[in-house]
């Protein structure tokens, strides 16, 4: 039974910081014991009656902001009836007001003498939005012990248990008393039974659900899956209670916040990327302040899973890197996207870009000169040869110099002298790593001149340093976009392109570039296109 799962060790739900046998216990036992009637035919409790009535439909409205005073004046004038206040709790979460929702729950079942099993069940989905999962999960189970126990109360409580993910404990509650006709708790029951993996009862429970209910969409594509999959297509390969929309999103108030160490956030996150959100990863990346335990592990589950996109579990990956989860130079698997398709082996690596990087010294005798070809390059109309002969003369002075070196490959490259150029262009990638304007300038060359085996040994055996500059990260990213497009890595030069949006201050260079992934993208469709129209044509 339920009611043995009650920890009496466990934090008290009222917030005294007590333990439960300690503090509530006996309370909740006597008010439990000791009903008292109610006198509701008295000049105050019909007063009462009225405004609470006024109040409730303002709330079924969506407007909170005209019930909440309301359901505080119908409290005042009846002091002893607990709905009042367990609504305006329920208003004030609606409202994204989670501190005062959650003082107002706990004097709607600390101050009366009346059970308020709504109010218990309502406090422990509250407490899981506050991050006191251990507190709140008891309370759950202290609700089935107090009366009344009518239909609100059981959907309050699955809703709290679903929250926990206790699966056979919706079950159990629902089997408890003659209510399995209550129509939404068909919801319930079905996802605990599929998440129990009895799916012909999931079936059956959700078939019983009216097409008006706010389950309804929900279990409509639920029914889809089973039918086309036989399964579940989420992370874990589960069944939600929950969408996104029905977590009360707001924006973390500092590192402080509870809702970053509470497992709500998380929970949030995965529905989004569950519903198949278009912004998955902007959602996925709020996980990065998290310190609940569950955010790790979402992030592994993604990482190693084959749930969405390639890009998404790279991610995660990073994700985890960031967080000390993962180590700097660890081996990963990533699993590729579509039905029989290969996993990628990935080298995690951390990289700082600092703007302020130099990549060598110049001595003084150069650096004048070095400065004034450099000038010299952004005239109207330059002299190339003039340009190349000058930075072959400090090159000689300053071998060491690399970056010269870069310069007069590129001078060379567009005087077609291709073949010096890369001759100048190989030591300096093999040497200087973490100069990636030599790298990207190669990478170009290769592909210009289809040496397409040598570009991909390139971009494989390419590591990440640990420091480097801005600008030099950007040509790489941009020279592999191009790398990508040319191997038809749609989803690769899509990575490129996120990472070039956020370094790359020429808006019309970002828009040439997505205009041929658009391009890309177009000529892939017209491609399948034709594909299929050729084997109806042999058929």
């Amino acid at each position: 039974m339920l009611k043995d799962k009650i920890n009496p060790y466990a934090p008290c739900y009222c917030g005294s910081g007590s333990k439960y046998r300690f503090c509530c216990m006996k309370r909740d036992q006597l008010v439990n014991d000791n009903l008292e009637y109610l006198d509701q035919t008295t000049p105050e409790a019909k007063a009462s009656m009225e405004v609470f009535h006024a109040a409730d439909e303002a709330m079924s409205k969506h407007d909170f902001k005209a019930a909440m005073p309301l359901f505080q004046r119908a409290y005042e004038l009846f002091p002893v009836v607990p709905s009042p206040l367990n609504n305006l709790a329920i208003c004030h979460l609606l409202q994204h007001e989670f501190a005062e929702a959650l003082r107002v729950q706990r004097q709607a079942v600390t101050e009366m003498k009346q059970p308020n099993s709504f109010g218990v069940a309502n406090l422990a989905t509250l407490l899981y939005f506050n991050g006191e999962d251990e507190a709140g999960l008891n309370a759950a189970y202290v609700a089935t012990t107090l009366a009344p126990f009518n239909e609100q109360v059981i959907l309050k409580i699955c809703e709290a248990l679903a929250h926990y993910r206790c699966h056979s404990d919706i079950l159990e509650v629902a089997l408890s008393a003659d209510f399995l006709e209550i129509p939404d708790l068909a919801f319930f029951t079905g996802c605990a039974a599929a998440n129990l993996g009895d799916l012909g009862q999931a079936s059956t429970r959700w078939g019983m659900l009216p097409m008006g209910s706010q389950y309804a969409p929900l279990v409509q594509k639920y029914l889809e899956w089973l039918r086309k999959y036989g399964k579940a297509k989420t992370i874990r390969g589960d069944w939600p209670y929950f969408r996104a929309d029905d977590y009360p999103l707001r924006v973390p108030d500092g590192e402080a916040d509870p809702m970053l160490r509470s497992r709500w956030l998380v929970d949030f996150v995965e529905a989004a990327v569950n519903d198949g959100s278009t912004k998955s990863g902007k959602v996925l990346s709020m996980l990065s302040g998290s310190t609940h335990p569950a955010a790790v592990e979402l992030l592994r589950l993604i990482m190693n899973g084959a749930f969405g996109t390639e890009k998404l579990r790279l991610q995660a990956s990073t994700m985890l890197l960031e967080k000390g989860v993962l180590k700097s130079g660890e081996h990963i698997h990533i699993q590729g996207r579509g039905k029989g398709s290969q996993s990628k082996e990935i080298v995690l690596n951390t990289m700082k870009l600092s703007p302020d990087y130099q990549f060598c010294e110049y001595p003084e005798e150069i650096a004048g000169e070095f400065g004034a070809i450099i000038k010299a390059t952004h005239e109207a109309h330059p002299d190339w040869q003039d340009i190349a002969r000058r930075y072959r003369v400090i090159y000689a002075l300053a071998p060491e110099c690399f970056p010269i070196g870069n310069n007069l490959a590129g001078v060379l490259h567009a005087l077609g002298q291709g073949k010096e150029a890369e001759m100048i262009l190989r030591p300096i990638v093999e040497q200087h790593p973490e100069y990636y304007f030599a790298r990207a300038q190669l990478l170009d060359m290769l592909m210009e001149t289809r040496k397409m085996n040598e570009a991909r040994e390139l971009v494989r055996t390419t590591q990440i340093p640990s420091i480097t500059h801005p600008a030099a990260w950007l040509e790489w990213q941009i020279a592999t976009f191009r790398f990508w497009l040319a191997e038809n890595e749609v989803q690769a030069a899509l990575t490129c392109l996120d990472v070039i949006k956020t370094l790359c201050p020429d808006k019309e260079r970002v828009r040439k570039l997505q205009m041929a992934i658009k391009g890309m993208k177009a000529f892939g469709t017209l491609m399948r296109q034709f594909g299929g129209a050729r084997k109806n044509h042999r058929k």
